[in-house]
């Protein structure tokens, strides 16, 4: 394990005003500061993701610099006049889709805007998947090296809401690609995002559970560095899903992907976060929120079939797999019911987790979507036009989260 040395210091001219303004206060212009010495997870040790931690002016940037000095560049501007996903480099749009909706910014409209519209969280999402795309690019250019990506002022602009649930999507991202799965020759697939390394930079703690990193660099003003190794854990999120209005639908249906209303026949469901004194999230000591939202409606042509028509998660909470866990949840309970579950998607997040899951079976893939549908004179809208893939719920297993019926939350 390296030990990383710097030294804290500036060199400025010694114009007549520096000159006055030290004599007024008694003070000598330095070039040279205190120095700071700590040790470094090295790039040969097995790790993912890292963070450095402490208050401003405690020497972090310098010291991750020093450190890390190959760290994938950033900072490039994003073009005014063209959508999010054209500025994201030349990637396959199926990469750039995952990466999106892996790190949170699963919001499909969002993709299509200027960078320069987006919400700060949005923003701080896109400059993170842009970062981690280039360092995948890095990866391939060199095989066999670990790329670094290294996120300064982490988080510091966010709500601290935001912040940790981008942290952990981040989290997440990385360490599924990690841990990778098998190949067809049974030995793991060498996909350059197994080496793309993540470091945090910032002044916020708070995240430090969310991220969940393999190391902690904790620097101070009145104390030697301090490193710490072993990921901290944090409690799982304490969702229940309810049986729901459909007038809730007003708070999700600007994030779904696909324009109009709910069917009148829609039944719904959403899963809400207990913010209660028990409840270990951002949302600690607030009444419960509603995060997720599912509605589904029988399926035309089809006995004892029900389809999920809708699955939204809001921008805030998205990338924690909280959609899959909802999809699960309400698959279950209408099976139970005696029902068929099928669901048809063109989403990358929604088609990575079905196409995961034992518990959906792969039906049909339509390149051209579903054909017309329509109930007497009046057309239903579908998925015509649209290439995507269906699938059957075939497990009504477990998902860790409590069900009951209930109003709006």
């Amino acid at each position: 394990m390296p030990v990383v040395s710097v030294t804290l210091s500036s060199s400025v001219p010694r114009t007549f005003r520096v000159a006055q303004v030290a004599g007024m206060f008694g003070l000598a212009p330095q070039d040279q500061g205190p120095s700071l010495a700590a040790e470094v997870p090295g790039v040969d040790e097995a790790w993912t993701v890292g963070a450095i931690v402490g208050p401003s002016g405690s020497g972090k940037t310098s010291l991750v610099r020093a450190a890390f000095p190959d760290a994938v560049a950033r900072g490039a501007s994003w073009p005014r006049d063209r959508a999010l996903i054209d500025g994201l480099g030349a990637r396959p749009v199926k990469e750039l889709a995952r990466v999106l909706a892996a790190v949170g910014l699963g919001s499909v409209p969002a993709w299509l805007k200027p960078y320069h519209v987006l919400s700060t969280g949005e923003r701080f999402r896109a400059d993170a998947a842009r970062a981690l795309l280039a360092a995948v690019g890095q990866a391939e250019r060199e095989p066999g090296k670990p790329a670094i990506v290294v996120l300064d002022e982490f988080t510091a602009s966010l709500d601290r809401q935001v912040a940790c649930t981008a942290s952990a999507a981040l989290a997440r991202l990385l360490r599924r690609a990690a841990n990778s799965s098998q190949g067809a020759t049974g030995r793991r697939e060498a996909s350059p995002w197994r080496r793309v390394r993540l470091v945090t930079v910032g002044c916020h703690d708070d995240v430090l559970p969310w991220l969940a990193p393999d190391w902690v660099l904790q620097l101070a003003h009145d104390a030697p560095p301090r490193l710490v190794r072993g990921r901290l854990r944090r409690a799982p999120l304490p969702l229940e899903v309810r049986r729901v209005p459909q007038a809730l639908w007003s708070l999700f249906g600007a994030h779904h992907y696909l324009g109009g209303g709910l069917a009148a026949s829609a039944t719904c469901y959403a899963a809400v976060l207990d913010g209660g004194e028990g409840g270990q999230t951002p949302a600690r000591g607030c009444d419960p929120v509603p995060v997720a939202f599912c509605a589904v409606v029988a399926a035309l042509g089809w006995r004892r079939t029900k389809r999920i028509s809708r699955l939204v998660t809001l921008p805030a909470w998205q990338g924690l797999g909280i959609g899959g866990r909802l999809v699960d949840a309400v698959a279950a309970l209408e099976a139970a019911r005696g029902q068929r579950v099928t669901i048809t998607t063109c989403h990358p997040a929604l088609l990575a987790h079905c196409e995961r899951s034992p518990r959906w079976r792969l039906c049909a893939v339509k390149k051209l979507g579903s054909t017309r549908q329509a109930v007497g004179s009046r057309e239903v809208r579908s998925s015509q036009g649209r290439a995507v893939a269906g699938f059957e719920y075939v497990g009504a297993a477990q998902v860790g989260a409590t069900t009951r019926k209930g109003g709006a939350a």
